[in-house]
């Protein structure tokens, strides 16, 4: 199967999951939603799903009559362990969305080469049971929460091999591909230090994110070597689910009271609440005040865009990796991965006319 892009392999895979679901459900000859169902009730088009319903058309799972509709047919043997990948995602996210999309396409184009089914599916409990991973080869989780982290050894008394991706995970026994945010967060300061900057305030996910806790790490750290403290009345710590007009009006409050002449946002999406609260309060992105953000910069206009600070994630490498790692894992390595990538400064390209 060929993709146009990234996220037509994603709502491929959304139609193809589903019908699976529906077809381990159902009982031989049991009919199945339409083209026209399918399309209206997972939002995409008739083209994909004509592409999943061929696929499982040709693997034996479903058969079709014209003008009757789509039936679940007998099923002879249950699938093999070895044919199941699995993709844990975070809740408040879409695997489209600008974050999950380079991050699971490298890991989905491998595995759609080779005999594997494959399953996203956002985070719970049901998705880590033993009972739910004991047809599954390989997990990959994506980007857990702070609070989720424990859930890690329930996974590893399963056996099943399990990459985490994004997160740095300091319990020994765990394989991870992230980017290093500690690192991050120190370059931040740098650029922020090398500009003039010294009254520096810090907008994120603190309770609920490991990067966002380690960008802040690290941008203390860079902070401190030139003899600058970053005050606590000077972070703001939100929590899930982000409210974002009190993300407005908190950074409103902060850039007032704290007079700041800079502002580190950690996550795009952050990003549109935290200028609103700067043209609200009447200060110059780029001149009265400095905004440093890290990943890409969604619903943000070009020319607000030009006047950002941005450092970006190697999102695509830690997919690619990740897949690397793992298919060490399922080939018999006992050790953990572990690796780490370094985050860059966004250069803006520049076409010539």
């Amino acid at each position: 199967m060929r993709y146009e892009t990234g996220e037509a392999m994603l709502l491929y895979q959304r139609v193809r999951n589903y019908l699976e679901k529906q077809i381990e459900k159902g009982k031989p000859g049991e009919l199945l939603p339409s083209e026209y169902q399918l399309c209206r009730s997972l939002g995409v088009s008739r083209v994909t799903v004509r592409r999943a319903i061929k696929d499982l058309k040709e693997e034996g799972l479903i058969l079709s009559y014209q003008g009757k509709g789509l039936f679940v047919l007998p099923q002879p043997q249950l699938r093999k362990k070895e044919r199941v990948i699995r993709i844990l995602f975070p809740v408040y996210d879409q695997p489209q969305d600008w974050f999950l999309l380079p991050l699971l396409q490298p890991i989905i184009s491998h595995f759609s080469r080779h005999p594997y089914r494959i399953i996203l599916a956002p985070f719970s409990l049901r998705e880590i049971s033993s009972s739910r991973l004991k047809d599954t080869a390989g997990l990959f989780w994506v980007a857990p929460y702070a609070n989720q982290i424990g859930y890690l050894p329930r996974i590893r008394e399963t056996g099943v091999p399990l990459v985490v991706l994004n997160r740095v995970i300091e319990k020994a026994g765990f394989s991870y591909v992230s980017t290093d945010h500690v690192a991050s967060g120190k370059l931040a300061g740098e650029i922020l230090i090398s500009q003039g900057h010294r009254k520096v305030g810090y907008v994120g996910l603190i309770e609920e994110s490991q990067p966002t806790v380690h960008r802040l790490a690290g941008l203390r750290l860079a902070l401190a070597k030139e003899g600058i403290t970053l005050k606590k009345n000077a972070v703001i710590s939100l929590f899930l689910p982000v409210s974002f007009s009190r993300v407005t009006e908190s950074t409103k409050k902060l850039l007032i009271e704290e007079k700041l002449t800079s502002l580190v946002v950690s996550g795009g999406s952050l990003l549109p609440a935290c200028l609103k609260a700067l043209r609200q309060t009447g200060l110059g992105l780029g001149q009265e005040i400095q905004v440093l953000t890290f990943d890409e910069a969604p619903e943000v206009e070009a020319e607000t865009e030009a006047s950002l600070t941005r450092i970006v994630q190697p999102l695509e490498e830690i997919g690619q990796e990740a897949v690397q790692a793992m298919l060490s894992l399922m080939g018999g390595e006992t050790r953990p991965i572990r690796k780490v990538l370094s985050a860059r400064i966004y250069e803006k390209e520049i076409v010539m006319k």
